[in-house]
């Protein structure tokens, strides 16, 4: 590649004056760039608790005893207050913003929630400043009054949660300033270290004495610096600005609040149910398919434990009929019971299940051995085996939620005797290569506790060789078949306890 312009001198010479600029700049931000922290002291914020009453304040007073005690200083004065009293951030380039706005290295959220039998229940969820994601959140639960919930958590926090405390970071730009910035930074020198340390304790409320003052203690008033005062302006008044313009747009919080991880999660609906059973080569025989049959389905998910649990989801339907000249009764049916593990993320959860699967479509009435059903070519299947599934949920608003789900269907029996698959009337040696499904939702909220749920799924099993057995009315003969369901379904869910 050939290069054109300026002379090898010329270049030196720009480098030269590049570096040179370079080098002032790294200068004049010395003084900015080795500024410590107050004491050398991990600041955290700690907010005061959602979903809760006025005198749950006092987890908050608890909670940040508990961070004194490990030479950490906790704020919760009224520069928290006021960074929230618009709402939560809604993602985590607005926690970023809050902990740049607090000048913390993160932020500790108690989520009051209730519990099972009378008990009441606090979440605390620790962000990191540096990306604004969840770094740890832990759950505390105690019966009685506030008191006792805060105890549980204070004596539980440090030995849970310390070490993802301790590893918090401040966001970037608080380390790093701008290259307008930095002379300005080091033009104010030694004053605005003695300002950070005036100010350092302005935003730390006071150890309680006991229960009454951990409720309604206020905020201590804020020491001002020397020239500040001169100027008759404390650190009060210079508390931290709300972004304008463009950058107010992106930071400013939503009112969204963190997803909820509810203990117990039921649905109830209805799907409307399409399913094809084709034989391969197409030429082997006519393909079944029937559509939008209704078959009534319902799911529990429960959480004994903030990560683990275990769900049940099943569909059925007696009364269903295939055809009309004859019209063949028909019956349908799915189960899946097992245990799932979730992982929370800062919009959603993500989660993996493994449990026991029965799927069975049947026509005919098996029990009748002189039934036209048994010239049908198409057998009745019950499949059965293990599934493992993963899944994903996330929210686009706090109303608002969307979930995924695929698995794996290892089928260990397609079903046998009578007019089944594995029978001496279709297939004997019946075998099934691979079962999968999968499962899209979408979902808005009317209340705390209920919404609406819309969704589309699909399954499907693959056959290996199909040899008609000895009484075989059709002689059917296939290399394989595909039996496929899908699946559109509406319902109504409800959730309760958790957090």
């Amino acid at each position: 590649m050939r290069h054109t312009g300026r002379s090898g001198t010329g270049f030196v010479r720009s480098s030269g004056i590049v570096l040179a600029a370079l080098f002032g700049v790294a200068v004049l931000s010395t003084p900015v760039l080795a500024k410590p922290k107050v004491g050398g002291e991990k600041r955290i914020a700690v907010l005061p608790p959602t979903d809760g009453t006025p005198k749950d304040v006092i987890v908050t007073a608890r909670i940040a005893n508990a961070l004194k005690k490990q030479k950490i200083q906790a704020l919760t004065g009224g520069a928290v207050k006021k960074a929230v009293a618009k709402g939560l951030p809604s993602s985590d380039g607005d926690w970023v913003a809050l902990a740049r706005k607090l000048r913390v290295d993160g932020i500790v959220e108690p989520a009051m929630s209730s519990g099972p039998r009378g008990k009441r229940r606090v979440e605390v969820v620790v962000r990191n400043g540096l990306d604004g994601s969840i770094a740890g959140r832990e759950s505390f639960s105690a019966k009685g009054p506030p008191s006792k919930l805060a105890a549980a958590a204070a004596a539980g926090l440090w030995r849970k949660l310390g070490s993802t405390i301790r590893g918090t970071e401040p966001p970037r730009k608080d380390a790093w300033l701008t290259v307008a910035q930095a002379p300005a930074a080091s033009a104010q020198g030694a004053g605005e270290r003695s300002e950070e340390l005036a100010r350092a304790p302005a935003d730390t409320t006071p150890a309680p004495a006991d229960e009454k003052s951990e409720a309604t203690a206020a905020p201590a008033k804020p020491m001002a610096s020397k020239d500040r005062e001169a100027d008759g302006e404390t650190d009060q008044a210079r508390a931290p600005e709300e972004p304008s313009g463009e950058h107010a747009n992106k930071t400013k919080p939503r009112g969204n609040k963190a997803p909820t991880l509810h203990a117990l999660e039921v649905e109830i609906g209805g799907r409307f149910l399409q399913r094809a059973f084709a034989f391969t080569p197409s030429s082997a025989g006519a393909t079944y398919s029937e559509r939008f049959l209704l078959v009534p389905q319902g799911r529990l998910a429960w959480f004994p434990f903030t990560y683990v649990g275990i769900f049940f989801l099943g569909e059925f339907n007696p009364a269903l009929t295939t055809g009309s000249n004859p019209a063949y009764p028909t019956y349908a049916r799915d189960l899946v019971l097992g245990a799932q593990a979730r992982y929370p993320l800062s919009s959603g959860a993500i989660g993996l299940g493994a449990g026991y699967f029965q799927h069975i479509f049947a026509m005919g009435d098996p029990s009748d051995p002189n039934s036209p059903r048994r010239n049908l070519a198409w057998p009745n299947v019950a499949y059965q085996g293990v599934r493992i599934a993963a899944s994903g949920r996330f929210h686009l608003w706090s109303f608002l939620e969307i979930g995924a789900e695929a698995g794996y269907r290892l089928v260990t029996s397609p079903g046998d005797g009578e007019v089944r698959v594995r029978s001496s009337h279709y297939f004997p040696n019946a075998t099934v290569n691979y079962g999968m499904d999968g499962s899209f939702f979408l979902g808005v909220g009317i209340a705390s506790w209920l919404a609406i749920r819309g969704g589309v799924d699909y399954r499907r099993y693959g056959f290996g060789a199909l040899v008609p057995g000895p009484n075989n009315a059709n002689g059917t003969s296939a290399t394989g078949a595909v039996d496929q369901y899908l699946g559109f379904t509406l319902g109504v869910v409800g959730v309760y306890g958790g957090k």
